[in-house]
C-alpha cells in the first residue's frame, strides 16, 4: 500500500528561545544556531522526496521552511493559521517575569492551560481549533499519497498534536518539540498513525 506522510517541523532555534522568553506573535528571527539547524535539517531532508512545503508567516518558521524548500526547487506556502499562540501581554518578557507579573495565570498556563488566557492573548481552545482547520485545509488540498513539511511552533504544534492523538489540552505540556524537531504522521489512505516524534538526532550537537 502506497503511503503519503506529513512532517510537522518546529522553527529553528531562536534569541527568545535561548534566554527562555514568550515570543508569541512577536515576529523575530532565527539567530546563528537557528539557522545551523535549519541547513541541518535540510540535509536531513536530502533524498526525503516533498511536493509542498507549509510554513506559520512568521519568519522564524518561514525562514526555516525557506531554506528546506530551496534544496526541493519549492515554494512556500504561507498559511497565517500555522502561527504561534498570541500571548499578549507576555510576548517579549521571560518565563521568571511572567510567573512574578503574572502567578496565578503562569500556574494555569503550565497545570490546566485549556483554563489560561493570557492578558490580551488567545485561548488554547481558539488556537487548537485554527490550526486544526489549517491542517485539515492542507491535507484537503493533495491526495492521500502526498509528501507534506509544515513548519510551525512549539505550543501551536502541541495542540495541534493534542487534537490529532485526542488528548485533552491540559496534556499539551506532556509533549515535548524541540527546535527544528521532526515529528512524522503517515497517512495509508486517510488512515493517518504517528510514526516518528521529536526528531532531533541530525542537529549539530545534538547529544544524539
Amino acid at each position: 500500500m502506497t503511503k503519503g506522510t506529513i512532517y510537522i517541523v518546529r522553527h529553528g532555534m531562536t534569541e527568545a528561545n535561548k534566554l527562555k522568553s514568550f515570543q508569541g506573535n512577536h515576529d523575530i528571527p532565527l539567530n546563528e544556531e537557528g539557522l545551523r539547524q535549519a541547513r541541518a535539517l535540510a540535509e536531513y531532508f536530502k533524498d526525503i522526496p516533498l511536493d509542498a512545503v507549509y510554513s506559520s508567516p512568521l519568519q522564524r518558521a518561514y525562514k526555516t521552511a525557506e531554506i528546506l524548500a530551496e534544496t526541493k526547487n519549492l515554494s512556500v506556502n504561507k498559511v497565517y493559521d500555522l502561527r504561534e499562540i498570541c500571548f499578549g501581554a507576555w510576548e517579549g518578557v521571560d518565563y521568571e517575569e511572567v510567573q512574578r507579573r503574572w502567578p496565578e495565570e503562569q500556574y494555569k498556563f503550565l497545570n490546566c492551560p485549556s483554563q489560561c488566557r493570557p492578558e490580551g492573548g488567545e485561548t488554547m481552545q481558539g488556537v487548537q481549533k485554527r490550526v486544526h482547520d489549517a491542517f485539515a485545509k492542507i491535507l484537503a488540498a493533495h491526495d492521500n499519497y502526498a509528501q507534506i513539511a509544515i513548519v510551525m511552533h512549539g505550543g501551536a504544534g502541541r495542540l495541534l498534536l493534542c487534537d490529532f492523538l485526542g488528548l485533552p489540552i491540559d496534556r499539551m505540556w506532556k509533549i515535548t518539540l524541540g527546535n527544528c524537531s521532526v515529528t512524522t504522521i503517515n497517512n495509508w489512505d486517510g488512515n493517518m498513525v504517528l510514526e516518528g516524534f521529536n526528531d532531533h538526532h541530525f542537529l549539530p550537537d545534538s547529544g544524539d
